[in-house]
Formats: structure tokens, sequence, C-alpha cells
């Protein structure tokens, strides 16, 4: 099959499946070393204890003590684990590989460097493992040792993983994770440096005991600088892969919508991961493991003295080499991608497959040069000088407590473990470090004794590949994803595009399976998901923008494209029929629109539409049919003109009626348009000229009646002069005249009252006035004059001749000084006259009912205030509310002494003229003035007389008073005054 093809046959799963399940294999080899971590860390208490009850149980069964044993080497190995896991990924993906029938010289190339890989890592282990037994501080070295040798294993795995990706799925999401799974490798790279340069730090840390001061504090500087920078670039590898590895693995399959949401723009967490985050983390990763390449040449060149019998130089290279080839290499590869026109998959399957050629390399590397186990060349087996220096080195190794090296805690991964400083300071005693024994290399291991441990191998390989085969089968699929965020506060999109019936969009029939969520009913958008639409029935889709609908970041619906309304033309000509207009003023008939028709008139009936349909033609119902009105009806008195063979009568069309004998008429029955016949005329008998009517005569006119006079034609008549009334002659249908009404003589009724006259008795002692009767009218004395004459009229009408006229006096008199308010007056108005300036006055002339004015009133000149004259005052202060007119006059009176009269009075020339005069008086005048005053006076005294009387009384009584003795007895002092009250009046 092709790449494509073994694509699409992977089960049918879908991307986010894939990703998934290319995910959780990475995370399960990480976990399975991370158990490998635990066995080799956490569990060698635990099976020392084993052991040890193990011992107590032999020596109770067999009733004897068994041997003492320095070291127990039962137990579950890490090693072993870990390389029975990585049999059990490289059985997985061999058999996902059948499974797909897609074997190609790629994928076969690199199954096979995996296995190779892992045999030569087997016999490497094998061989180490024999060298392991010991005190604890050998085990931890080997086992920093081993973590080196397992790096070809771990690292080939992911290579391996990426080759089939790359060949099988190259545009899926699992293609998409290749950098971050190829990268995974990097971290047991990382690791792997970390535990060589541990154990050559305890080589020289050994080989430097005992040196000078000042060389064993510059070592210990730089050995703390060295293992904490190579720590950190360790940790931010971890990091940066296993973050990666979370959004493009878990995050963007599970809840692929979350960085939309948080971000509110559609950037996607591995976009969101490349813009923020991976080109820091690339920069500070790489010039960490610049860091550490740097200190493992000082290694090399500054302490080669110190590691001389360990032979570092190939094992310093295969840590430089696999750390900087690969990148060099994948410098190398970029380079060239651009002018080869390479694309990014071929990039990537060039540097997986020569990553996975270097691994079974760099494992051969290992087994013949770096880390040999046996020397070369040698009759005997024996072990490697180096080896045989090397645990010498450990065993016999002090350490100060402070120079405690750190290690890492995984066989491939892994991380510190908790006692290496306590291991790295142990200090042997005397008679340890006298006795360091090395470990002997055993006879050859019989066949049988082989074959045991190749079928507990292969037991144990057998175990744990069904282990994962059962936690994560190659045709495992998942649900979608757990979380999806949507659009949800405007509904799924069934309910969207219902509210918005304007778009006339339509789901297809897969959006919903689409975009369905488990549990939930409807189709739901993600956020920055886009899916296809179909239009409405009835509608198209434009060609250039087909109908699409998306969720934005803010989970607000968009939409782009439309959906046209598909047009039917013209509406269609049908016979006898034509179209309303105001259904044709649109000019666009579309799906939907329906053309109502009104069938011809007159002649047709009927119900006819044409609907414009989802195909763009128009569909036809109803119809217009004919108009007839059958059998013509009956009509009194005469018979149709109609032939029955000729069939039915159609609308519009008339059939004439013949009237019977001694009768006349043209009478027609017309077809109607609602299939009913209108009669129109009737047969109606002849009567001859109408009757004479005694005082009137008939009126009409002769070309109407030129044919004769028929059965319910009426003759009006006139009444004759003197007469009034209406006559009125109909031809009935037996040939003569009925006369209804009469003629009477003319007569009025009673004579008219009329407002200013009045009718004379004489005139109104008849009772009945005929034509010519005449009434007398005397008008309304005094107010009126003149005489009326009321005459009945031909039509019982009175005639009202002559008129009363009211009585008048013409221009109102003139007065001096004063001007008329009104021109002429009727009689008995008053007219009233306004006074000319420095006169005053109401003059008024009232019109006599004999026609002449009466005049009353003047106006008069003011004079001003009274004049003042010597030896006198006016007696009147004012004179009247308008002044001191002309005509008016004021007294004075003579001041005492004087006698005599004067008058001032008010001329017309506006003065006042003073008449009289003040003289002295006579004596007897006098005399009688000095008589009342003595009396004024005499009177006066009497009164003062009697007022000191009373108040003398009173006095004398408050002294009686005062001067009788008290109740004590105390008499009134002798000489005292009687006390009287103050007055005011003293």
């Amino acid at each position: 099959f092709s790449s494509r093809r073994a694509c699409h046959v992977l089960l049918g799963a879908p991307p986010a499946t894939a990703a998934w399940a290319m995910a959780t294999v990475i995370f399960a080899h990480f976990g399975a070393s991370a158990l490998a971590v635990v066995l080799r860390t956490q569990s060698r208490p635990f099976l020392r204890c084993v052991a040890r009850c193990s011992a107590c149980v032999q020596r109770f069964l067999c009733c004897r003590e068994a041997p003492p044993k320095e070291r127990s080497s039962g137990g579950l190995k890490w090693y072993w684990f870990h390389l029975a896991c990585q049999v059990a990924f490289g059985v997985r993906e061999f058999l996902l590989i059948s499974q797909l029938r897609a074997w190609t010289w790629e994928l076969v190339f690199v199954n096979a460097a995996v296995w190779l890989t892992i045999a030569i890592v087997t016999r490497e282990v094998w061989c180490f493992s024999m060298v392991r037994e010991g005190p604890e501080q050998r085990k931890v070295a080997v086992d920093g040792l081993l973590d080196m040798l397992l790096l070809p294993v771990n690292i080939i795995f992911f290579c391996a993983v990426c080759v089939r990706v790359l060949k099988l799925q190259p545009d899926t999401q699992m293609g998409r994770m290749v950098p971050v799974i190829i990268e995974s490798g990097d971290i047991y790279e990382a690791f792997a440096l970390w535990s060589v340069l541990v154990l050559f730090v305890k080589v020289v840390q050994a080989e430097m005991a005992g040196s000078h001061s000042n060389a064993m504090s510059s070592f210990r500087s730089f050995k703390s600088i060295a293992l904490q920078g190579v720590k950190a670039w360790v940790f931010i590898q971890s990091a940066a892969v296993v973050l990666k590895l979370i959004l493009q693995g878990l995050v963007a399959v599970y809840v692929p919508t979350f960085c939309y949401w948080a971000s509110k723009t559609c950037t996607s967490c591995e976009k969101w991961y490349e813009d923020n985050v991976a080109t820091a983390l690339s920069a500070v990763t790489f010039l960490l493991c610049s860091f550490a390449i740097m200190f493992v040449f000082y290694f090399e060149s500054g302490y080669r003295h110190h590691l001389e019998k360990t032979e570092p130089m190939w094992k310093f290279l295969g840590v430089k080499g696999i750390v900087s080839v690969t990148y060099f290499q994948w410098l190398v590869i970029s380079a060239l991608a651009s002018p080869l026109h390479w694309s990014t998959t071929q990039v990537y399957l060039l540097h997986c497959l020569l990553y996975a050629f270097w691994m079974p390399l760099l494992a051969t590397v290992h087994t013949f040069l770096a880390y040999p186990f046996y020397r070369f060349r040698s009759a005997e087996p024996e072990l490697s000088p180096w080896l045989v220096a090397w645990l010498r080195t450990m065993d016999e190794a002090p350490a100060a407590p402070s120079d405690a090296a750190e290690t890492p805690a995984t066989p491939s991964v892994i991380s510190s473990d908790s006692r290496m400083e306590t291991l790295l300071d142990y200090q042997p005693s005397p008679f340890e470090a006298r006795t360091v024994r090395l470990p002997e290399v055993s006879a050859p291991v019989s066949l049988a004794k082989l074959g045991f441990y190749a079928f507990l191998g292969l037991l144990a390989s057998c175990a744990s590949s069904k282990a994962l085969l059962t936690m994560i089968p190659p045709q495992q699929q998942t649900p979608g994803p757990l979380r999806n965020i949507s659009c949800a506060g405007q509904g799924d999109v069934a309910h969207f595009l219902q509210s918005r019936a304007d778009l006339h969009f339509a789901l297809l029939n897969h959006t919903a399976e689409t975009w369905s969520s488990p549990g939930v009913a409807g189709a739901w958008l993600p956020l920055c998901a886009e899916t296809q639409l179909g239009c409405a029935p009835g509608h198209f889709a434009g060609p250039s923008k087909p109908p699409q609908l998306g969720c934005s970041a803010q989970g607000v619906y968009t939409w782009q494209g439309s959906c046209s309304a598909i047009s039917c033309g013209d509406p269609p000509r049908l016979p006898h029929a034509s179209p309303r207009m105001h259904d044709i003023e649109r000019q666009n008939w579309t799906y939907g629109v329906t053309i109502h028709y009104d069938c011809d008139k007159p002649g047709y009936r009927g119900d006819l539409q044409a609907v414009c349909n989802v195909t763009g033609t128009w569909v036809v119902s109803g119809a217009c049919v004919e108009v007839t009105c059958g059998a013509p009806p009956e009509i009194l008195h005469a018979a149709p003109l109609w032939d029955p063979g000729r069939g039915n009568v159609s609308t519009g069309m008339v059939v004439r009626y013949q009237c019977e004998e001694m009768y006349n008429g043209t009478p027609t029955a017309s077809c109607g348009d609602d299939g009913m016949y209108m009669a129109a005329g009737r047969c109606r008998r002849e009567c001859g000229a109408p009757p004479l009517v005694p005082h009137a005569a008939p009126r009409y006119n002769n070309s109407q009646v030129e044919s004769g006079w028929f059965v319910g034609m009426s003759c009006p008549y006139v009444c004759d002069p003197g007469y009034h009334g209406y006559v009125t002659a109909v031809c009935g249908e037996a040939g003569n005249y009925t006369v209804s009404g009469a003629c009477v003589p003319v007569s009025c009724s009673s004579p008219p009252r009329l407002p200013q006259a009045t009718a004379r008795m004489e005139d109104l002692r008849r009772q009945n006035f005929s034509l010519g009767s005449q009434v007398h009218y005397d008008c309304n004395a005094p107010r009126f004059q003149g005489r009326l004459l009321a005459e009945c009229l031909a039509s019982s009408r009175w005639n009202i001749s002559g008129a009363c006229t009211q009585v008048t006096c013409g221009e109102p008199p003139a007065l001096p000084h004063a001007a008329a308010l009104r021109e002429n007056a009727t009689a008995g108005t008053v007219v009233r006259y306004q006074c000319d300036q420095q006169y005053n006055g109401t003059p008024s002339a009232t019109c006599g009912y004999d026609g002449h004015y009466v005049s009353s009133g003047r106006c008069r000149r003011l004079c001003g205030p009274p004049p003042t004259v010597p030896q006198a005052s006016p007696k009147a202060a004012a004179g009247s509310a308008e002044g001191w007119l002309a005509g008016m006059g004021v007294d004075y009176a003579c001041d005492p002494g004087l006698e005599g009269g004067i008058t001032a009075m008010c001329t017309d020339a506006g003065n006042f003229s003073v008449e009289g005069s003040c003289r002295p008086a006579s004596m007897l005048e006098t005399n009688s003035l000095r008589r009342k005053l003595t009396g004024v006076s005499v009177g006066m005294g009497v009164e003062n007389l009697f007022l000191l009387g009373g108040l003398g009384l009173f006095c004398y009584q408050r002294y009686r008073v005062v001067a009788q003795p008290t109740a004590a007895g105390n008499e009134l002092a002798e000489g005292s005054a009687p006390i009287c009250p103050e007055s005011s009046g003293a």
C-alpha cells in the first residue's frame, strides 16, 4: 500500500485519536523509565529484606544453617525490566506496521536497527551486570554506567516511531508531533551525559584524594558548577519536551479549543508554544548543551592524567558524538533542504534514518571501544584493564562529605539517588581498603544455563509485550474531545440557522455527525472551527464563495458566502388568463414566489396560480373554464328566440324574446360573468291615450310615447291656474288607466305675523283665505310709519307688499364747545357729546318720535380754585366733582369783627368775578360779643370750684382712716401730719 492508503487503513482513526495514541505511547515510554527508577532506587532495601527472609525459611526447612551470603543477587533488576519494556515497544511497532501491511525499505531498515541495537545492548548489560555485585557504592557506579549503555536503545525507539509516522501518517496530527518526538531522545542524551560526567567526577575525585588543598578546592568548585549546569540542562530539556507533548498530544486532543478560549484568538496551543516559548527554550537548551559539552572537553584535557587508567578517549568521544554529531547533522540537512527542494517530511525522515543508523554504531562503539568488558586478543576471558582500574578506584574511593557528587536517577531518564552523597562520602575502614576484591571472570556459561536465561528473557519480553499491548493496543481508538468550547451562547448550528433565516443556509447531511458532542443533541461548532454549509431549498450558492459557518474565538458565529434564491424567469403565459399587476411588479421571480392569475372576463372564471419551485420552474395549478348560463329564464307574456340545439349560452351572449299578442316590448336575457342571466325589459299591454282629469291637463313628451302607452307607464298631470295638487294616470294590466290624486282650489293659510306691523282686525275675521284674498297691515307707531299689504297667490303663499320704515331724526344738533359721537339716530336714541379741551360737561340730544332732537346739558369752562379775598374765607373748599365750572359761585365769610358778604362767580371766560365786601361791625354787635365771652368765663370758674371741693373731701376721708389707733395699741405720734395721696391735679 502507499503511505496515504496506509494512513486511511489505520482502522479509520481520526487524527486526534492517532495523536492521542502517539502521546500515550511516548508517555508510556517515560512511565516505564520512571518505574525502572523506582526499582533502581527504592526497592533495594525491600529486596535485601526478601533475601534475608528467604534465607531464614531455607534454614528452617532444611534444619541447617545456610551459608552466609555477602550480597543477594535475587530479585528484579531494573535494567532487565527496562530492556523488557524496550522489547515490548519494539514488538508493538512491528505489529502495528504488520497490520497496515505497509512495510517499506525505510521501515525495514529502522526496525532492523532497533532489534540489532537491542541485541548489542543486551549483551553489554549482561556483561556489566556480573560486576555490579559488591558494595553499594559499586552498584551505584555501575548503574550510572548502564545509563550510557542503554542510551542507544532509548533513542532508537523514538527514531522508529518517527519513521513510521513520516512514512504512513505524514499529514495527520502525529506528523506534526514528529519534532517533539525526536526531541524526546534528547532527554535520554542529557541524562546519559549527566551520568557519565558524574562517573568521571568520582574517578577524578578518587584520584585526587590527598592532593593539595588548593587543587581540591578548585576541583570542588568546578564539580559543583558542572553538575548544576548539566542538571539544569536535563530538567529544562525534560520540561520543554513534556510541555510540548502535553500541548500536542493531550490538550490538542482532549481540549483542543482551550488555547482559543484563553487567548481570545484563533491561535492553537502549538502555535502559541512556537511563538512564545519554543525560541527561548531552544536558546536556553542550546546554551546549556554547549555548556555540558564544554565541561566534557575540559575533563578530557584538564584531568587526562587522572583518567588515564580508565581510557577516557572513546568514552568521551561517544558522549560528544551522540550530543553534537546529531545536532550538526540536523544543521547540514536543513541547509541542504532548500537547494534540493526537500519537503519538511523528507527532511525529518532523512534525519530520523541517519539518527537510527547512528544508534547501532554507538552501541558497537560502546561494546568494543568505549566500554569493552573483556580484554581484546586475550587467550583467556579477562576483564578489560580500564574496567579493573575503574572498579578498583570506585571501591577504594574515599570522599569528604562536602565532595559528594550528584548522580542521575534513571536508567535512561533518571533522577538523583537520595543516598548518592552518602555513597560518595563513604570511607572504607583500613581493613576494607586493604582487602578490595575485584570480581573474577567466571567460566563460560553452559548451554543449558544459557538456554534457561534466554527462556527467562523471552518470557519477560512476552509478559511486558502483552502488558503494553493490553494497555495501548495498536487498534486503540478514543472518543472525541472531553471538552470542546463552542459558540454555545448562540445555540447549536441548527438553532442559529433558524434564527438567521435571512441567510438561507442549511446543514449538510454530514454536518450534524461531524460536529456532534457525546451526550448532547445537535451540532456544536468549536471555537475557531469552520464547516461547509448548503443552501436552503430554492437557493443556490455563489460560484466564488460557498456558504461557510465559523465560530470565532469570542464564541460568536461568523459566516462567509451567500445563498441566492433560484430564479424561475418570467411568469408563463396562460390561455384565457392574465397575471395580476401587484404580483408581477417585483420583476424578480425566485423560489417560493406565487403569481396569481385573473381569468379573462367576460367568458371565463376560475382560480389559477403559478408557483416557482426549487428546481427553478413554474408549477401551474388551477384553470380558467368558460362561463355558461344554461337555458334562458322565463319572462311573462314572452317566448325566447333561442335554439336548444346550439348548446349552452356563453357569457356575454344576449337572448331576445318575442312578446305575445296584445303585448308590446323588447325583453332580453344576458348571460353574466357569474353564469346567471340578467333580464332586461318586459312585455307590456297598451292602454291608449291618457284620460281627462277635471281642472288638470296631461303633461308628457311625445317622443317617449310614440310606440304607445303600455302597462306600467304613468302620465303626470298639471293642475289648472287657481288649483293645486298632484294627479297621475297609470296604465294597468287590463289596458285601462288608474288615476290617482286630484286638483283642488288654491287656499292660503293664516296671514303671517310681521314684527313691525299689525294686521287689521276686519281683514282677519274671514276664516278662508282663497286665491286673491288681501290683508292690510298698520305699522307699529310711533317708532315705525307706513302700510303693508298681504295677498294670497296661486302657490298658496302670501305675497307681502309695502314697507314699515323706522322714524329717524337726521343729524344731531350742534352744541357750543361740543362734538356729537354719532351721525344719525332713530326715535328714542340718545346722542352723546364730547366737550372740547378746557371744557367740561355731559351734554346730550334725544331723538323724539316726532323726528326732532331734544337737547340737555352743556359744556362749561373750568375756572380753577376760588380766589383769595382779604378779611374773608370761602365757605366751600371745593366745587363739583369736575371742578369749578362756569356759572358756579362760592360764598365767603368775613373775619370776626367784620360784617358783610362776598360772592365769587365762575364766568364763561374761565375766571372768577368777585362781588361784595367785608366792613367793621357796629357797636350793638360788639356788646353782644362781650356778653358772650363773660358768660363763658363765669361757667369755667364754677366748674373749677366744684372740682376743688371734691378733691378736699377725698383728702379728709383719707386723713381719718390713717389717724385711728391700730390693734397693737400704737397711737398716732404727736405733730404727725395727715397723709394725702399725691394728686396729679394739685
